[in-house]
């Protein structure tokens, strides 16, 4: 019986943790631009720096 008692902990440990962090994914949320992310896309993504920014992702936000 202590077996069936301690699965019954870990679901709902389980449960609450996944609760958790559903909501502090909603509150703590960084907007970003849609602009970016297409830019981004569209770039090799090899992160190289050979433009002269540190990667790809500035790169493309220095573009849009």
């Amino acid at each position: 019986m202590p077996i069936v008692y301690a699965v019954a902990v870990m679901c709902a440990l389980g449960a609450v943790f996944g609760v958790v962090l559903s909501f502090a994914d909603k509150k703590f949320a960084v907007p970003v631009d849609e602009r970016v992310q297409l830019i981004r896309e569209k770039l090799a993504g090899a992160n190289c720096g050979a433009c002269g920014f540190p990667g790809c992702d500035g790169f493309a936000e220095a573009v849009a």
